[in-house]
């Protein structure tokens, strides 16, 4: 069963990038920091990657509006 939710891949991600002792039940200091940056990192691109996403989308709907006004141009004026 493969992971769906960003949560899961990124603890995914970055425990197979950063967890290699497995002779121990606890992360040495090492692996923590590790985790710690690559969830970081992770969270911190994914904000990224959604603002820009949702400019695009601010702007596909504002071509939508003027292609509308260019299609009609008198209907914008219609009070």
């Amino acid at each position: 069963m493969g992971c769906r939710s960003n949560t899961c891949r990124m603890a995914s991600a970055c425990f197979d990038m950063c967890v290699h002792n497995f002779l121990v039940k606890n992360l040495d200091v090492e692996e923590e920091t590790c985790v710690d940056r690559c969830a970081f990192i992770y969270f911190k691109v994914h904000q990224e990657i959604s603002g820009e996403m949702h400019q695009v989308k601010e702007m596909n709907e504002l071509r939508k509006e003027i292609n509308m006004v260019f299609q009609d141009p008198y209907s914008s004026l219609d009070p």
